[in-house]
């Protein structure tokens, strides 16, 4: 499954407009994790298009204000009614010490932010050596960081083998370029211009040096003081990684998928487009010549055509039929060199047909659309309404 990451939070205790406290968001099939809850996550987790009540997990790089300030707030926007009423089971997991820190927290706030003990579930992780979890849809690998005794890092690897790293607070340290090795994506925290470093954080040219004997694929540099606003730390970063940088800002995104899942998605997009747009040569090229296309309706199959002369003489055909056509993919699920395609469909009749509709009404439907491919090409299409 891919991996869709959004910076919640580029920035530190220091207020800002434009930069919330730490905080980044990682979904991976049906499991919305936090990294981290600074303040002004929640409201950042609302543009993202999320709710508190989507978060299955929350991981705590370090107890350190920017990084859990919201932590309360969010417990006690749970508790409101409504919330809870639709809140699965979330796991808030941390270095040792976590559940001191919880217990803190409720001796300071009370029954105002306890929750159901089926509603959450502490787990604490080693700060001390390397820890292991597994839930079934990703998993975490987790390092000792170099910044206080509660700091540690975190990977997080998916289904089909994607991996992001998240370091949270450290200096520099031979536990990132461990924990980093060969991954698509590294969040590395970059808090000061180099010239300006201080104890127990990293400076652009440093976290490039790790990024670079780590491997990664791309490396995101985050937790951004207001010093490092007015010095080039792109090109800071430059004197030691040569790979693909960005310069995390809050809202941002990154997908991460395999490279097979990334070109199937590519095709399948390319193949809509040009079905969109009555474009029939631009469907062709993207078929095999030994191209099979079935449709189903309500269970039965009721059209079969193979090669590439009958599927255009069948889009030649459907082509008559509507005057604007459009499908819009809803999810995609990949398995070797198939993908199943949830799609909604909605297009207006240019004739009328035997189910009762006119030319000129609007036909709608959602349904799925199986796709295997070949040398690089749709070599079987099915699709069930």
């Amino acid at each position: 499954m891919p991996i869709k990451i959004t910076i919640l939070g580029s920035g530190t205790a220091v207020p800002s407009l434009e930069r919330s406290s730490c905080s980044v968001l990682m979904e991976t099939g049906s499991a919305c994790i936090l990294f981290d809850i600074g303040a002004g996550t929640m409201r950042r987790l609302l543009e993202a298009g999320r709710t508190i009540s989507d978060v299955t997990h929350i991981f705590i790089s370090h107890f350190h204000t920017d990084h859990t300030g919201e932590l309360a707030s969010f417990l006690f926007s749970t508790k409101y009614p409504e919330n809870l009423r639709r809140r699965t089971p979330f796991i808030l997991a941390g270095a040792r010490g976590l559940r001191s820190f919880y217990e803190a927290l409720m001796g300071a706030y009370g029954h105002w932010i306890e929750l159901p003990p089926e509603i959450i579930e502490i787990k604490e992780l080693s700060n001390t050596g390397g820890d292991f979890l597994d839930f079934g849809q990703f998993k975490i690998e987790t390092l000792p960081m170099r910044h206080i005794d509660s700091s540690i890092g975190y990977r997080l690897t998916s289904l089909d083998e994607c991996c992001a790293v998240y370091t949270g607070d450290t200096d520099f340290t031979e536990n990132v370029v461990e924990l980093a090795r060969d991954a698509d994506l590294m969040i590395c925290e970059s808090a000061m211009p180099d010239g300006q470093k201080i104890e127990m954080h990293l400076t652009p040219s440093l976290a490039g040096q790790l990024a670079a004997r780590a491997g990664v694929k791309k490396l995101v540099l985050t937790h951004f003081y207001p010093e490092t606003e007015s010095v080039d730390i792109e090109a800071q970063c430059r004197k030691t990684y040569s790979g693909p940088l960005a310069l995390a800002r809050d809202l941002m995104t990154f997908h991460l998928e395999k490279k097979r899942n990334s070109e199937m998605r590519r095709i399948i997009q390319e193949f809509l487009d040009a079905y969109n747009a009555f474009d029939i040569e631009g469907m062709i090229k993207l078929l095999h010549r030994e191209i099979v296309f079935e449709n189903y309706s309500q269970g039965e199959r009721d059209i079969v055509v193979k090669g590439i002369p009958e599927f255009r003489g069948l889009a030649e055909n459907s082509k008559g039929i509507f005057e604007k056509r459009r499908q819009e993919v809803l999810n995609i699920n990949f398995t070797d060199y198939e993908a199943e395609v949830q799609v909604a469909f909605e297009g207006i009749l240019k004739v009328d047909i035997p189910s009762g509709l006119k030319a000129g009404d609007t036909l709608k439907l959602q349904g799925k659309s199986l796709y295997r491919f070949k040398d690089g090409l749709i070599i079987f299409l099915a699709d069930y309404s």
